[in-house]
């Protein structure tokens, strides 16, 4: 009957070993999912307000692993995009201002880039 008692407590001990084993175990693997998906918030977070210029750190190559670097490559290329465009509009102001230069023709902004204004009624009078 001793043994049987014996047998039972370490049963019982084993069983509290494996479950707090399992929890600590589970704790690492959900800490390990959660941490970069909270990284990726908030890095779309500072997107939403503006600033492409952080990236996310990768430190796996599983599925949230790729994800983050698609992410990554999405943020490269829009950031390029709008560099792109900044700089056309920068040369098109450029040559706006040119060309209210050239022609005296004065100039309002749409958008931010410069376009000639110029007096349309004089032509219809010519047609």
């Amino acid at each position: 009957m001793r043994l049987a008692g014996e047998r039972l407590r370490f049963a019982s001990l084993l069983a509290v070993v494996l479950i707090i084993a399992g929890l600590l175990i589970g704790n690492w693997i959900g800490r390990g999912i959660s941490r970069p998906l909270r990284q990726i918030l908030d890095l779309l977070g500072s997107v939403a307000q503006g600033d492409l210029s952080r990236r996310v750190e990768i430190t796996t190559k599983d599925e949230v692993g790729q994800m983050s670097a698609s992410l990554n490559e999405a943020l490269a290329s829009l950031s390029a995009a709008l560099q792109r465009i900044r700089a056309s509009a920068q040369e098109l102001a450029r040559y706006g201002q040119d060309s209210n230069a050239i022609s005296g023709s004065p100039t309002e902004s749409v958008g931010g880039i410069p376009i000639v204004v110029t007096d349309s009624s004089a032509s219809c009078r010519r047609l």
